[in-house]
């Protein structure tokens, strides 16, 4: 004998597999939600080691050297000046109804400094990129080999904005330096005819905190050109500026480093970048800056530090920020993962546990992990295949035991392989992330939709098989 459901009992089971299915859905998003947690302290703990990394970095480059700055020479010329003051002075035996005080005239004499900078400055420069390690983190110095040479028009006084007398034979010259501590080499300064040892300090610190300084004697004629030159080696980290004091300033710099960041208030005229380094040519005029040939009295020192310009050698996208980056994306790589497994859940007929899932969420996270700790000993490349082979072979040989079906199972491999592919890919090309970044999402969405245009989501369970074309559809008739 034999008894049919009754149409009522078909309809209650689908209704309840519908709701199923909604609750499932639901229970995916929500675990999907939770797993962003871990990947925050992912993120944290991204942001700590690379702190603990620039400490390296500073404890190595307060050692070794600091951003540096190279300055021109300046000339500081005192100006004698002379003043009327008046007295009060007693009166030796005053006549009888004066007061016995009376008022004299004296003129006092005081001096202030004319600050002269140079017609033409021209400098020439190498920098020799130098990787040193600090327990396991690694630190891009430089040393630096630069010419300075140009030259100073002395013109009439009255080209001067002084108008008192100018005292040229107690003149002295300066040169800036962002430290002292990085200086490794000064070559004397030739100056006109004579050649000048500069010595430690600065007479004036209105434009340089620290620097050297000799006095000079000029016999001054009216348009006597003064050349000067000398040669400076600097040992720095990061950066190399700039200051254009000339009235026609020339920098021209040179590297083996491949990767520099033209930095500052002007960019280069010229440069040529390749594999095998950099030449990068500046020519700033006096009209370009703010702040005159020149002038006396203080207060232009930010004028003339805000006026600097340079290089600074980086390392394009270094690994830690490319691994905060990847962690961006693990809400994609999550959701992703999530709806392949869903997917095969549904075609498969294999019922996959919430545990489950959160196994296989918690494998993504952990290859977030394995790429940080492996970076920090091996080359990026590397340690991100190893990480991502790793947590494809995990989550491939779990689904090969959840769903034991070794096409899904395939399936799965390969879309998880080509999306570390396609992450591996956003990383390195940082410029062109957004455009390669969106352009993947649609693709996937497309397939996404392609491959399951053919599901009818109100009714899976009693859907013809789209991938195998077999009728999953079961005889509702129970046999007694």
């Amino acid at each position: 004998m034999s008894f049919t459901e009754p149409e009522n009992g078909i309809k209650d089971r689908k209704k309840n597999h519908h709701d199923l299915i909604s609750i499932k859905v639901t229970i995916i998003i929500i675990l999907i939600a939770l797993l962003m947690i871990p990947g925050s302290f992912i993120e944290d703990m991204v942001n700590e080691r690379e702190t603990t990394k620039n400490q390296a970095f500073n404890e190595t480059a307060k050692k070794w050297g600091r951003s540096q700055s190279v300055n021109g020479p300046i000339l500081y010329v005192p100006v004698e000046y002379e003043k009327t003051i008046e007295k009060t002075v007693r009166v030796n035996n005053p006549k009888e109804g004066e007061s016995g005080y009376e008022i004299v005239e004296e003129i006092e004499t005081y001096t202030k400094e004319l600050r002269i900078l140079p017609e033409e400055l021209h400098i020439n420069g190498e920098i020799i990129p130098e990787i040193r390690y600090k327990s396991i983190y690694e630190i891009l110095l430089y040393r630096s080999d630069i010419n300075i040479s140009g030259n100073f028009l002395l013109t009439e006084d009255d080209k001067y904005p002084a108008t008192g007398k100018i005292l040229w034979e107690e003149a002295f010259i300066a040169v800036g330096f962002s430290s002292m501590k990085s200086i490794k080499e000064v070559v004397d300064l030739s100056f006109g005819k004579e050649n000048i040892k500069l010595e430690q300090g600065l007479c004036k610190k209105d434009i340089y905190d620290y620097g050297l300084s000799s006095q000079v004697k000029i016999d001054h004629e009216a348009g006597k050109i003064i050349p000067f030159s000398y040669n400076l080696k600097l040992d720095g980290s990061c950066e190399l500026l700039f200051t254009p004091l000339g009235k026609e300033t020339s920098v021209e710099l040179r590297s083996e480093w491949a990767d520099p960041n033209f930095t500052g208030n002007f960019l280069p005229n010229e440069r040529d970048i390749s594999d095998s380094g950099f030449v990068a040519k500046w020519n700033v005029m006096h009209l370009n800056r703010e702040y005159p040939q020149n002038w006396e009295g203080e207060g232009l020192k930010n004028k003339i530090k805000g006026s600097r310009f340079g290089v600074k050698l980086i390392i394009p996208v270094d690994d830690y920020r490319k691994i905060s980056r990847s962690v961006k994306y693990l809400l994609l790589f999550v959701s992703l993962t999530f709806l392949m497994f869903f997917l095969s859940e549904s075609i498969a007929k294999k019922k996959i546990h919430p545990v489950q899932y959160i196994l296989v969420g918690l494998s993504i996270v952990i290859f977030f992990v394995l790429l940080l700790s492996l970076s920090e000993h091996v080359a990026f490349i590397t340690s991100y295949v190893i990480a991502a082979l790793s947590t494809i072979s995990m989550i491939s040989l779990y689904a090969m035991s959840i769903i034991k079906s070794k096409k899904f199972t395939g399936f799965i491999a390969l879309a998880l392989s080509m999306l570390y592919i396609f992450l591996y890919i956003l990383l390195e090309n940082q410029d062109y992330s957004l455009l390669f970044g969106s352009l993947g999402l649609f693709l996937a969405l497309s397939i996404t939709m392609y491959a399951t245009r053919n599901i009818d989501w109100y009714n899976i369970k009693y859907e013809k098989d789209v991938l195998t074309g077999e009728n999953d559809e079961k005889d509702q008739t129970n046999q007694l």
